[in-house]
């Protein structure tokens, strides 16, 4: 399901967001300025290398949408964190209660990626990793689920509900005083 891109890591582009607003109403308008700035400058300026019909919008939400869903943080053996895409651990599901909690590791003796467990993961059960602490409305727009369980995360914006009471309120009101008015032309 693809709803403005699936976002696994969320922070670097939420970072660069007004807040107060949802995020939700952001993405596209974040992603459309980052294709604009970035996609015709290289297609006019190196048309052999990015022939502008291969660059489409459609196909850079394509590669968006793979790149946010699909990457994870990465610490290498310099000790930087790095984003990569590790086909493999594209499959690592997202739970409330997961067996992952940080980023992985590069164990610089093997030359392997591992994942260092914050529970136990007993053999043969599925081991979850966290997506993120988000609300379950930020799953279902962001990634195409809802998590099981209670979802710790949920928020209710009440700076929306607040300014929805206070508009009905002002509407109720003028409604009031109409009728007021009119009643008392009728007398």
């Amino acid at each position: 399901m693809f709803v403005y891109g699936s976002f696994q890591h969320f922070t670097d582009v939420f970072d660069h967001l007004p807040r107060g607003r949802s995020e939700e109403l952001y993405i596209p308008q974040h992603l459309h300025a980052q294709y604009d700035e970035l996609v015709p400058a290289l297609c006019n300026g190196f048309p052999d290398i990015f022939p502008p019909e291969l660059y489409t919008w459609e196909k850079f939400l394509w590669a968006c949408e793979l790149w946010y869903s699909n990457s994870m943080k990465i610490m290498y053996s310099d000790g930087k964190l790095r984003t990569c895409l590790i086909p493999l651990a594209g499959f690592l599901n997202h739970s409330l209660h997961p067996h992952i909690m940080h980023y992985g590791k590069v164990d610089p003796s093997t030359n392997s990626l591992k994942f260092c467990l914050s529970r136990p993961c007993r053999s043969g059960v599925e081991c979850c990793l966290s997506y993120g602490n988000f609300s379950s409305s930020h799953f279902i727009t962001f990634y195409g689920f809802l998590p099981q369980g209670n979802n710790p995360y949920d928020v209710i914006p009440l700076g929306n509900i607040i300014s929805l009471f206070l508009s009905i309120h002002t509407y109720l009101n003028s409604q009031v005083t109409s009728l007021a008015e009119f009643n008392g032309s009728l007398h």
